[in-house]
């Protein structure tokens, strides 16, 4: 997974919520989540998440940032999910938003 390939999954992720909010109002929550539901799912499968997690490859350890990082203080706790060869580790924080974070910043690093 590199950079920009998460930012696009993100952002689209972001306007599904955007669309969730705006028409929950208009056709009732039930109905949206309907409307969105093949949105999340593909979420879940680009970024191998939930039903289309791949047991083989989760790192599945808890760790802290050791820096700051885009909007992330020093020593987030973050639940690391996958690590990658390119130097990045696909990451949950506490709040529960994924985030990726390079692997040298993240206690205890990750060594493939």
């Amino acid at each position: 997974m590199n950079k920009e390939t998460f930012e696009v999954i993100m952002n689209y992720t972001k306007l599904v919520s955007e669309l969730h909010s705006t028409v929950s109002d208009k056709i009732g929550t039930a109905v949206a989540d309907l409307l969105v539901e093949p949105f999340d799912e593909y979420h879940a499968k680009a970024l191998k998440l939930g039903k289309f997690q791949d047991d083989s490859q989760v790192i599945d350890k808890q760790g802290y940032i050791t820096e700051e990082y885009e909007r992330l203080s020093s020593y987030a706790k973050v639940a690391i999910i996958y690590s990658y060869d390119n130097g990045y580790s696909l990451c949950e924080t506490t709040d529960g938003d994924l985030h990726l974070i390079p692997s040298k910043i993240i206690s205890p690093e990750i060594k493939e």
